[in-house]
């Protein structure tokens, strides 16, 4: 009757992606507002409104939008530039974005409190590397991975944390160059613009240098290596470039449309391959481990889709991958001690769930685990104590009252079982496990009524769709003498489970009655 319920790591939606995409198509259409404007010397209250609005609803989505205000700074300098005339109006509308961008910073500075948010070495480690030489050369090498991503999406990765990128801490370590090869490029591109003599190239340039800084480590430090999500509105940057040297390129061959037709249709299969990819999870992590083997998050995310998939073994062996990159993965070692436990290696699984609480005293389901663990060792006392640390950390688990119960029922104190299974079925009306678990030891104390009564607030969606539950509520129903209804809830019960014996033999002796 008793039955155990394990929590393993929920996945949680990440919006980080659409609230980037979101985030340039405003700052887009920003741009393109206040280039009309300019363009048309129409610069009204409707239109600054209309510009302003843009530009909010840009940073509220994410706060790398704040720089469509400097690069709108820029567009206005280039335009006044090429027309050498109302140089008054474009000042004043200068110092209205130096001072706009100014007081956005300050209310984002001051919502935080002033203070930088903080970040682990595994979230990006370069920001922790201490000697100064080796840590440029550490964002060096990000800045070139990004220039790479922008020029060459290939080999894409939805995560380079936990090892992905490894910060550069030898001089034997040939990344080192990064270092001089980003000085080589501040050099020669700006050399090249201005030998190139295109406003336009000069301003894609700067869109994509500006709209990147934020996630370039230089200004604040951010919580990532790599984000293939940031290039969302650099790579615009890119595309106006792309689109200027295109156009001066067929100047000089009669074949740039052949190949920018290529071109479009290898990123289109490229495009359909990354996103067929992104269709299932076991895909999207086997992908990633293919760019970042020394990914720690991989294995253990692949481990929890294999895991839930059947696949124990190769589930159990990416678990041990990432306990080999971070040995202190505490989520890793959890999820690892649960199929160690189901394999009855319940003596491993304690030693890894306490290493986890050493990792991290405050982990709520590593404690109600490790109280599995040791109920099923029959230490029922250090059992309680994991469970009693369990529920202070999280006092709102049902599953953990749910297990609470379990263990007061082994411990022979049926009440105590009984009070924690209501519980946990107040925290979750529809907490099936629990709710058998009660009605048995309620219909074994002959309390039929309250089995009745509890019943009747129960979820027909759980009721119509639980064989034990429907079979617990038919039991008592029929001791109660209600044998119609007893007869229907046990039908539906074997519906449910037409192979349980014991359901076949008590719908046999209510239909005799």
């Amino acid at each position: 009757m008793p039955q155990q319920k394990r929590n393993r790591s929920l996945q949680v939606a990440n919006i980080s992606g659409r609230a980037e995409l979101l985030m340039s198509v405003f700052a887009i259409t920003a741009l393109i507002h206040y280039h009309h404007c300019i363009r048309t010397d129409n610069i009204t209250l409707c239109n600054a409104a209309a510009y302003a609005a843009m530009v909010l609803l840009s940073v509220f989505s994410k706060e790398q939008g704040i720089t469509v205000l400097p690069i709108s700074l820029f567009l206005d300098i280039l335009h006044t530039l090429r027309r050498e005339q109302h140089y008054k109006a474009a000042v004043s509308r200068s110092v209205l974005l130096i001072v706009s961008t100014s007081l956005l910073i300050l209310i984002r500075l001051y919502i935080n409190n002033f203070t930088a948010p903080k970040f682990t070495e595994l979230d990006n480690p370069a920001a922790f590397v201490k000697d100064p030489f080796f840590k440029l050369a550490s964002y060096s090498h990000i800045w070139l991975m990004n220039l790479r991503l922008l020029l060459l999406p290939y080999s894409l990765c939805f995560d380079y944390s936990m090892g992905c990128v490894p910060p550069i801490v030898q001089w034997t370590d040939y990344h080192i160059l990064c270092l001089p090869t980003v000085a080589l490029l501040l050099v020669v591109v700006p050399y090249a613009l201005y030998k190139f003599k295109n406003r336009w190239c000069v301003f894609g340039a700067v869109f994509a240098v500006v709209a990147f800084l934020p996630a370039s480590n230089l200004l604040v430090t951010v919580g990532f290596t790599v984000a293939e999500r940031v290039l969302y509105l650099p790579s615009v940057g890119l595309c106006i470039m792309v689109g200027v040297l295109s156009e001066r390129a067929l100047r000089y061959s009669r074949n740039m449309d052949k190949i920018a037709i290529a071109v479009v249709v290898i990123a289109m299969t490229m495009t359909y391959q990354r996103s067929e990819e992104w269709r299932s999870e076991l895909d999207l992590y086997t992908s990633g481990l293919k760019v970042c083997p020394q990914n720690a998050k991989i294995h253990y995310n692949l481990g929890k889709v294999l895991s839930r998939i059947g696949n124990v073994e190769a589930a159990e062996h990416n678990y041990w991958n990432a306990l080999r990159l971070n040995p202190n993965y505490e989520h890793a070692m959890n999820n690892l001690a649960n199929i160690l436990e189901a394999k009855g290696y319940s003596q491993d699984a304690e030693r890894l769930l306490r290493k986890a609480l050493r990792s991290r005293p405050t982990f709520a389901v590593a404690w109600m685990n490790l109280g599995i663990t040791l109920m099923n060792q029959h230490k029922y006392e250090d059992s309680l104590q994991a469970y009693q640390k369990s529920l202070r950390l999280r006092p709102t688990s049902a599953d953990c009252l749910f297990n609470l119960g379990n263990l007061f029922q082994k411990m022979g104190k049926p009440l105590n079982a009984l009070d924690a299974w209501k519980n946990a079925t107040r925290l979750d009306p529809t907490h099936t496990h629990a709710l058998t678990n009660m009605f048995v030891v309620l219909d074994e104390l002959n309390q039929c009524d309250e089995v009745l009564e509890i019943a009747r607030n129960i979820p027909d969606s759980t009721v119509n769709n639980v064989a034990s539950i429907a079979f617990q509520i038919g039991t008592c129903l029929g001791k109660n003498g209600k044998f119609l209804e007893a007869e229907r809830r046990l039908k539906a019960a074997l519906r449910l489970n037409p192979q349980n014996a014991m359901y076949h033999a008590n719908l046999g002796e209510f239909t005799i009655t």
